[in-house]
């Protein structure tokens, strides 16, 4: 889902080429955010830039951020 997200953003900004597939990207985001590594090691290991993890990490933050208001909403109004 996470990985969907991320596409349909950058088709929406239009965006280039980058050097990660969304589903890098957000596996990348995921791992700093789940294992607490950090951007040095998240970066060593997919091969790019301390800087470039960081502005991943960034955007997936800012795209969960965008779907969770909806998401917390429903579940509120959907109890079991």
């Amino acid at each position: 889902m996470v990985s969907w997200l991320i596409c349909a953003r950058r088709r929406k900004l239009n965006s280039c080429q980058h050097r990660l597939s969304c589903i890098h990207r957000a596996l990348l985001a995921l791992v700093h955010i789940r294992k607490d590594e950090t951007l040095i090691q998240v970066g060593a290991g997919f091969g790019i830039s301390t800087r470039a993890v960081g502005r991943y990490v960034t955007e997936t933050l800012e795209v969960l951020a965008h779907v969770a208001d909806p998401l917390l909403i429903f579940v509120a109004s959907n109890p079991r």
